[in-house]
């Protein structure tokens, strides 16, 4: 593991985050035919133009919810809803429990997948969306992101300060899971080298 400063926040980044075997079994299982994606018009879901940059491109992706919960516009409220088989997802929370600084009982906020693919005319320079994972429920307190690579490929997770400059970007790594707070600014790329990009987002907090 190692981490980055960003402002007063932290990164964690660490390879190898999972077995050999189960991030191959991920990999097998996102990856496979059986597996159900499903499409999304946007790569967040609810754009908002005031983070935009000559660089956005909002396009479409696939997505698999595994696992949400309700908020009132405030705060997130009661116990989450599995919407997919979460069994690998336990399984990774698990890890993360012993993995990183904090040491203590987790709540899984929400849980899914995204799959994104190369788009004509994209460059290095574009990317999706800028947003937070917590971007409507600003009085939310507490909340960790975790980005989770399924497979080796490019398009860079960018991270950026309020005024919308570049702080920092991490390249997919298969196996490579990061952990940031839920407030920062960041997004995704598509990838131009490789046919698929796939991620797992978990966000959660410390009870």
């Amino acid at each position: 593991m190692f981490t980055l400063w960003l402002g007063n926040s932290l990164i964690e980044i660490h390879d190898n985050f999972l077995s050999y075997d189960f991030a191959d079994k991920i990999e097998n299982l996102l990856m496979g035919y059986q597996f159900g994606w499903y499409v999304h018009s946007s790569t967040t879901l609810q754009p908002n133009e005031k983070w935009d940059t000559k660089n956005t491109i909002n396009n479409s992706q696939l997505v698999h919810l595994f696992y949400f919960t309700e908020d009132d516009g405030s705060t997130f409220f009661a116990d989450g809803i599995e919407n997919s088989d979460c069994s690998y997802i336990y399984s990774m929370m698990d890890i993360l429990n012993t993995k990183t600084f904090w040491k203590d009982n987790i709540r899984l906020i929400k849980a899914k997948a995204n799959l994104n693919f190369p788009m004509t005319n994209y460059t290095d320079d574009n990317h999706q969306p800028i947003h937070s994972d917590v971007e409507s429920i600003p009085n939310e307190k507490g909340c960790k992101s975790l980005l989770y690579y399924v497979n080796d490929s490019d398009g860079d997770t960018i991270f950026f300060d309020d005024k919308l400059n570049v702080t920092t970007r991490i390249s997919p790594k298969r196996n490579r899971a990061i952990i940031f707070d839920s407030h920062i600014l960041h997004t995704g790329s598509n990838p131009i080298k490789n046919q698929m990009r796939a991620v797992i987002n978990l966000i959660f907090k410390w009870r």
